[in-house]
């Protein structure tokens, strides 16, 4: 089942099962990529022009949020923001910037640095993001 569309301009990015798991695919008004290409659940997309995001279930336990990764397609590459076993969950992502819950805080990668910008919170949904300003629920 192919679902968790989102749009940006003329960019479409989705999950979709290819029968083993499922992988991330970006359209940018031309063509359709396939950004993931692994034996992860790759999930939760978000675009913003060419620039994408994604929850990755790097232990396989779909039922458990524990070993969930953040990575990032910025047109060209793809990186892997988070590396740790907490619940890297909600990515959202805006001019260059992702914003993300992580182990009860809401972080910030500003396309250099990742920032904790609060801690503690046990944050039960993801941080909203325009630019780099973050607002937290």
């Amino acid at each position: 089942m192919d679902d968790e569309y989102r749009l940006s301009g003329s960019s479409v990015v989705w999950a979709a099962f290819d029968g083993n798991d499922r992988e991330i695919l970006l359209y940018d008004g031309t063509t359709v990529t396939q950004l993931t290409h692994n034996d992860y659940y790759d999930f939760a997309p978000q675009v913003f022009g060419s620039t994408v995001v994604w929850e990755a279930d790097l232990d396989g336990n779909l039922s458990s949020t524990a070993d969930r990764e953040i990575f990032l397609h910025d047109g060209t590459t793809t990186t892997q923001l988070t590396n740790n076993q907490e619940a890297d969950l909600y990515p959202v992502v805006s001019d260059g910037c992702v914003a993300w819950s992580g182990g009860g805080s809401v972080l910030l990668y500003d396309g250099t640095t990742t920032t904790v910008l609060s801690d503690n919170l046990m944050i039960n949904d993801g941080p909203v993001l325009s630019g780099s300003a973050v607002v937290c629920p």
